[in-house]
């Protein structure tokens, strides 16, 4: 062997020795139990060089011995309840090879705990045979809220955090293609898909939510912007017979987005309801074929338009919004939010926005009828009605239990007056309603929300606020012209002009928080709009 090649093979062999040991210390860290260890570690891979520790994040190594089949895991998340989900590993998994993921959440509300299981077992195995794709990970949360809280039904932000967490869980032991992260569901898992585009949308390359609704969100508190489906890949398969989300008002809503920015893709079957056999005989196939390992996900769009009211769900992509003021200084041409068209469609019955605490399933009926929900805006919440109070008696007649008010509800018939009398504790109050047909959906900006648009190109980022008094913007290297610089504008003011460094400890953090390995960004700009 030549000198110099001599001397090329001893320099490969150390820095492959540097990533495997940076690569251990990390695996160390991300299992540690003890926060003092967990702490030194993270000094430890804090203090190294970037472009080491970006090396050991993209070189890590997965075990080798797991069986393919159905893997149940518990795991405790950040609201404090511990869950299980499953995940179902294919046939022939290579550690080393990098693979698709689809999130499947299940329907419903208070369901029981297995439902995750049961929801990776509906038809994706067929249908991975009869696309010929097999090199697919599936995964099957639950929102378990029989035993745990209401909070974390999908289209609620805990829902949203039970699904970044399963996969922060999974991408720790299974070897993930982060660009190729998928979310389905039906009905109320479908909502949840809205509200992941809505509030979380960095995760996933592609959305498939059908027989759903997607302003659910908005009815149980959470105000939705339409705005921000900008970018996301959506496709929203839907039963034309479908009783419980009608077909009307769902096309109705998504041409509004469509509209405003989306570009969501409905597929409307006739002679389906609300159902999920055309999406195992259809659907799923081509889903696989054409989305699945083809679709990659963007985090770094040239262009980004986002609204919260919340910096817990303030981020997307590159752009963050960290702290809202009403008083903070705004480009006088920007609204809160992009003008939206109040949708005429009328539900075929009306709702009150009610829901009665109801049995589990083999119980006896629960008396008295307590209120479980008031949604948002409704009927029920703007004459007082609160979550926890009792329902003494409906239409002038004594209510027994919370499924005898439910069967009332469902009845209710446009034209109609509602007649309640309502015990909190010693008090009691009443009202009564005309039940006129009015507006489906009239989004309440009644609070503060902040709103900013953003576009780069090599070397400029150039951003318009309202409301918003902090934002970040996270660095990649591509944003940076051919010196390294970046020039970032604000409501047409210059804040910041230098060649940010990379930043060790925000890339950990990164990793550490979401378990992704393909995050680009390497420092984080803090403006201060004061």
């Amino acid at each position: 062997m030549k000198p110099c090649a001599f001397l090329l093979s001893l320099v490969s062999i150390a820095l492959v020795g540097c990533a495997t040991s940076t690569t251990s210390i990390l695996r160390h860290y991300l299992e540690a139990t003890d926060t003092g260890d967990r702490a030194a570690l993270g000094r430890e891979l804090a203090a190294m060089p970037p472009d080491d520790l970006l090396d050991a994040i993209r070189a890590m190594e997965f075990d080798a011995n797991l069986e393919a089949g159905i893997l149940e895991r518990t795991l405790k998340y950040s609201d404090g309840f511990t869950r299980p989900y499953w995940v179902r590993i294919p046939e022939n998994y290579d550690s080393s090879c990098s693979y698709p993921l689809i999130v499947e959440l299940h329907g419903g509300t208070v369901v029981p705990a297995d439902w995750g299981r049961a929801e990776i077992e509906k038809g994706w195995p067929e249908a991975l045979e009869t696309a010929n794709v097999h090199d697919v990970i599936l995964v099957g949360p639950c929102s378990d809220v029989e035993h745990t809280t209401k909070d974390a039904w999908w289209w609620r932000l805990g829902g949203c955090r039970i699904v970044t967490e399963t996969l922060r869980d999974v991408k720790s032991f299974l070897n993930v293609d982060d660009d190729c992260v998928f979310v389905a569901g039906m009905s109320g898992g479908g909502c949840g898909c809205y509200m992941l585009a809505y509030r979380a949308a960095d995760d996933f390359a592609a959305f498939l939510p059908y027989s759903a609704d997607m302003l659910v969100p908005n009815t149980y508190g959470l105000p939705v912007w339409f705005e921000n489906l900008k970018g996301a890949n959506i496709r929203h398969i839907h039963g034309a017979d479908d009783t419980h989300y009608k077909k009307e008002r769902v096309v109705a809503i998504v041409e509004a987005a469509n509209r405003a920015g989306a570009s969501i893709d409905l597929k409307v079957y006739e002679g389906a309801g609300h159902e999920r056999k055309f999406m195992i005989e259809h659907e799923y196939p081509r889903f696989l074929k054409d989305t699945v390992g083809v679709v990659r996900r963007n985090l770094l769009p040239e262009s980004i338009d986002y609204v919260t009211d919340t910096p817990s769900s303030g981020r997307r992509a590159w752009l963050s919004i960290d702290e809202l003021d009403a008083d903070a200084p705004d480009d006088a041409g920007l609204g809160v939010s992009a003008p939206m068209e109040t949708l005429n469609v009328v539900p075929d019955k009306p709702k009150l926005g009610l829901v009665p605490v109801m049995a589990k399933k083999n119980e006896p009926p629960v008396s008295p009828a307590k209120v479980y929900v008031v949604s948002f805006g409704g009927v029920a919440y703007r004459h007082g009605m609160r979550e926890g109070d009792v329902i003494v008696s409906f239409n002038d007649v004594p209510v027994a239990s919370g499924e005898e008010l439910w069967a009332a509800l469902d009845k209710l018939e446009w034209g109609q007056t509602v007649k309640f009398v309502i015990a909190r504790g010693e008090e009691r109050f009443s009202f009564e309603q005309k039940l006129e047909q009015g507006k489906l959906f009239q989004r309440d900006d009644s609070h503060l929300q902040a709103r900013v648009v953003g576009r780069w190109h090599p070397g400029l980022v150039d951003i318009r606020t309202r409301n918003v008094k902090v934002l970040s913007v996270w660095v990649a290297p591509q944003m940076l012209d051919e010196r390294g610089m970046l020039e970032i504008c604000a409501n047409g003011v210059s804040r910041y002009r230098a060649a940010p460094e990379p930043d060790t400890e925000m890339i950990l953090s990164e990793f550490a928080s979401t378990g992704d390995r393909k995050r680009p960004f390497v420092s984080r700009i803090v403006i201060n709009l004061d």
